[in-house]
């Protein structure tokens, strides 16, 4: 009978059957169940639970002036070139299947920055994945010490944003890149801050990573998709 699945059964002093084992394996099987099946509607089907990702690349280039305003700084100028730079970036971690600001093949941030043309004198990244919105990418990048280093630092005077959708290491997932640059001031050794680091690039490397980015633009990933999950780099 169908109670005996809710209450003991008091002829035979058993529980009930949902507290049996067997009942168990059911709530194992059924759980198991729908999350493979949530897990390929939302992969074949992009946004059809309701998920989507808005971010724009002139609302976030926006919501950093704002910030930068806030704290009496500069506003930055959106440069074709950083463009570029945060497209290839983006694009190559897609490509490589990574998260970070430096590829397993070696590629560091500024192979993409020089190798769009733009030759810095200060450069820096910060990295966002999976965020519904822009408000909330630069919230979060603004509650992290050293992304909010980089987005108010005075030493820039430009900035790229590239918003690219992909899988990344099996999951739909929106990637952002930002990158920061500065052409006007004369330094001895060009700097780039990427997380709490500060690289200082020798001559020789940054005369020749511009040859470094013929091939990066092989193999981007075809399908546009969107993820759940949130993360900054």
């Amino acid at each position: 009978m169908l109670r005996d699945w809710f209450l003991p059964h008091k002829e035979t002093h058993k529980k009930a059957h949902f507290l049996s084992w067997e009942g168990l394996i059911i709530y194992m099987m059924l759980f198991i169940l729908l999350q493979v099946g949530f897990s390929l509607v939302s992969y074949s089907k992009p946004g059809v639970l309701g998920i989507s990702s808005d971010v724009d690349v002139i609302k976030l280039i926006e919501l950093t002036n704002q910030e930068r305003q806030k704290q009496g700084l500069s506003t930055l100028s959106e440069n074709e070139a950083l463009n570029k730079a945060a497209s290839l970036k983006a694009q190559n971690m897609f490509s490589e299947n990574y998260w970070a600001h430096f590829a397993p093949s070696g590629k560091s941030p500024w192979d993409f920055i020089l190798g769009s043309g733009y030759k810095f004198t200060y450069a820096g990244e910060n990295l966002a994945k999976n965020f519904y919105n822009s408000e909330d990418v630069v919230a979060a990048w603004m509650q992290s010490p050293t992304h909010r280093d980089n987005l108010l630092s005075p030493k820039y005077h430009d900035i790229g944003i590239a918003v690219v959708e992909g899988v990344l290491n099996g999951q739909k997932t929106t990637l952002v890149v930002q990158e920061f640059g500065s052409t006007k001031t004369f330094v001895s050794s060009p700097t780039v801050s990427v997380g709490d680091r500060k690289v200082t690039i020798p001559k020789e490397e940054y005369n020749s990573k511009p040859e470094l980015l013929a091939a990066v633009t092989e193999n981007i990933p075809s399908k546009i998709q969107r993820s759940i999950l949130k993360g900054i780099k």
